[in-house]
């Protein structure tokens, strides 16, 4: 699945807070928001935030779902 403008927003977002929590160092938040901003798919996304602990249970989903599907008919399955 492609990653929107709001996937790579969100995903900076996380790694630019996770760094001011101490979770990342100054080097490790430059290499990811510079991979963020250049990733096409949202797996790659879902790699740069993959070692840090999730702010909500719908933290992980692409940013147009809302809610985790339940369905066998879901497009993004849950990781």
């Amino acid at each position: 699945m492609l990653a929107s403008a709001a996937d790579r927003e969100r995903t900076v977002r996380t790694l630019q807070e996770s760094f001011v929590l101490g979770r990342l160092t100054r080097d490790e938040l430059d290499q990811r928001l510079e991979r963020a901003l250049q990733s096409r798919d949202f797996p790659e996304l879902r790699t740069l935030t993959a070692d840090l602990p999730p702010d909500g249970p719908f933290d992980r989903l692409p940013a147009h779902r809302t809610t985790p599907c339940r369905t066998t008919r879901c497009r993004t399955p849950l990781t």
